[in-house]
């Protein structure tokens, strides 16, 4: 699942970005604090980018978003993390997008000769529950495992969410950059974001 001219020199990010991740208050505290450096991976089965700790990036305003929708403004928080992607699954890269079409097709290939069929993703336009792109990640991670290469570190991928952002816009009114941390060496600190 490698393209012919293999650019995998260039799957290691060289610089740090912000990530924001939407939590309650408590978790927030105790992540900043230090109290519970606990490194807290989704593993729900309908993850878009699979297993890991999900940030939004350079958004503090859509992870706080995020999490008042979940908790509700009186228990909703964000944590900031300065992370190193390291080896990434970069999905705005040709390459990267390539490695996950292989990685549907072994799927795809796999499930037909045992009779299966393949989950869907479902959750209304947005798609917001992604039983299929967890599945195909997670079948790319066993791959690389089978294959002695190494896990990627991190996935960075665009999530296109919610209305147009007007009228016949190709942009939607929620639409953001996600980091899947899979590897907890990427965070090399959490902060309290400051509101200017």
């Amino acid at each position: 699942m490698t393209p012919a001219n293999n650019w995998a020199l260039y799957e290691a990010h060289s610089s740090f970005v912000l990530g924001f991740h939407g939590c309650r208050k408590l978790v927030a505290k105790n992540l900043i604090s230090g109290k519970s450096p606990k490194f807290e991976e989704s593993k729900n089965g309908h993850d878009w980018l699979g297993p890991g700790m999900y940030f939004w990036e350079n958004s503090p305003e859509r992870a706080l978003n995020w999490a008042t929708d979940r908790y509700g403004a009186e228990d909703a928080a964000i944590v900031g993390a300065i992370i190193d992607l390291r080896l990434c699954l970069n999905l705005f890269d040709f390459a990267a997008l390539s490695t996950l079409k292989d990685a549907y097709n072994g799927l795809k290939t796999a499930y037909t000769n045992a009779g299966l069929e393949l989950p869907l993703n479902t959750g209304g336009p947005d798609k917001g529950k992604r039983a299929l792109d967890d599945l195909v990640f997670r079948f790319l991670d066993q791959f690389r495992e089978d294959n002695k290469l190494d896990k990627y570190d991190s996935i960075r991928g665009l999530f296109v969410e919610g209305k147009e952002l007007y009228p016949g816009a190709g942009f939607r009114a929620k639409d953001h950059i996600q980091i899947c941390i899979r590897n907890p060496h990427c965070i090399k600190g959490y902060f309290n974001p400051i509101a200017i």
